[in-house]
């Protein structure tokens, strides 16, 4: 249904393919200034010699990301293959994987090669990467509703090590080694 949607989060690559006059929430999404470990490129050979990627299916814009990454700034045109998350499985197929999230976590040191995407778009443009933001159609977010959203930020980022660690205790991650 046309409109049904008032504002949400959305990746930002979708931001610049749709069609709506969405407008950004401003100071709030999913933004890195520096490395995030948890999305990254996991390379068996040196990142000159690719030929195929396996693109983790979770990220559109991550792979958005890659291949600009790949195409502007390392002069490389490899095959990007689709696949899950798996990086075994992933980096058996291919010579790279674009693994995201808690698997990019999970085998951050079992391989030789690994390129930070948002670290690497950091020291090529010196400009933070925008992986998502809060959108909204125009007319129904006020500078009040901002500042609720604004308020709830800073409630997160002010217990953000103890969400950390209690996502990471659910989940077996050892998030002492991310330090």
């Amino acid at each position: 249904h046309e409109q049904a949607i008032d504002l949400g989060m959305i990746p930002s690559i979708e931001f610049l393919r749709g069609h709506e006059p969405y407008r950004i929430v401003p100071d709030l999404g999913i933004i890195s200034d520096g490395p995030v470990a948890s999305v990254a490129l996991f390379c068996r050979t040196p990142l000159s010699a690719v030929r195929t990627i396996a693109a983790d299916i979770s990220s559109r814009t991550s792979n958005a990301l890659l291949r600009i990454l790949c195409v502007e700034r390392f002069g490389l045109d490899p095959e990007f293959v689709p696949m899950a998350p798996d990086a075994t499985a992933m980096l058996a197929r291919c010579d790279a994987a674009l693994i995201i999230g808690d698997p990019a976590l999970d085998v951050e040191q079992r391989f030789p090669h690994r390129l930070d995407l948002a670290q690497d778009w950091l020291d090529w443009t010196d400009l933070p990467f925008v992986f998502a933001a809060w959108f909204a159609r125009p007319g129904t977010v006020n500078a009040d509703d901002e500042d609720i959203f604004r308020v709830a930020k800073q409630k997160g980022l002010a217990r953000s090590d103890a969400i950390a660690a209690e996502h990471a205790a659910r989940s077996g991650l050892d998030v002492t080694s991310l330090r």
